[in-house]
């Protein structure tokens, strides 16, 4: 008993003793709202703008750099499935929406086949993914976003999925509290 007590109090000291502070304030005219980011290891990470693209650091965040040809895109999400592949969605309008891909880390980003409004993304690997949208379909790709196939749930604002491993997966509604396996 007493061993679980200690630990326990060597985890929640160390969280309570933790601190967070700001490694960076943007100084240019990139200014936008950092909707989300995603880490390939300690010192690789990405942001994604909903109003101006993706932002990159290689130096564990303390600079960042707008990558080119992304800046006309409002994205909310972004994952890696390696160093190299990744995917950034956005929405346009309530109606439609785009992905990115990069294959080489992030450096360039070229836009994929999607076109439904989005609210949450999910890839397995390089080219199993899924996305899910406000009309109770869940989007599947089985070629890295070449093609797509339609699942509909009949529910309408899918705005949650992940993935335990390749092909067992859930989904979870926004406004009626469900989850779908």
């Amino acid at each position: 008993m007493k061993t679980y007590i200690i630990l326990f109090q060597l985890i929640f000291t160390s969280f309570l003793c933790s601190q967070w502070y700001q490694v960076y304030q943007s100084t240019s005219n990139y200014q936008g709202f950092y909707a989300n980011l995603y880490f390939i290891d300690q010192n690789t990470g990405f942001v994604v703008c909903l109003d101006s693209g993706i932002l990159k650091t290689t130096n564990s965040g303390l600079n960042w750099s707008p990558i080119s040809g992304t800046s006309n895109y409002g994205l909310s999400l972004i994952q890696f499935t390696s160093p190299n592949v990744g995917y950034a969605l956005g929405n346009v309008g309530f109606n439609n929406a785009y992905l990115l891909k990069t294959i080489n880390g992030g450096s360039n980003w070229t836009l994929q086949n999607y076109s439904y409004y989005a609210f949450a993304m999910k890839f397995v690997d390089n080219n199993i993914g899924y996305i899910t949208d406000n009309n109770g379909t869940v989007h599947k790709t089985t070629n890295g976003g070449v093609s797509w196939s339609a699942f509909i749930l009949n529910v309408q604002l899918l705005t949650a999925i992940d993935f335990i491993n390749s092909s067992t997966g859930y989904v979870g509604t926004g406004s009626n509290q469900k989850l779908f396996s």
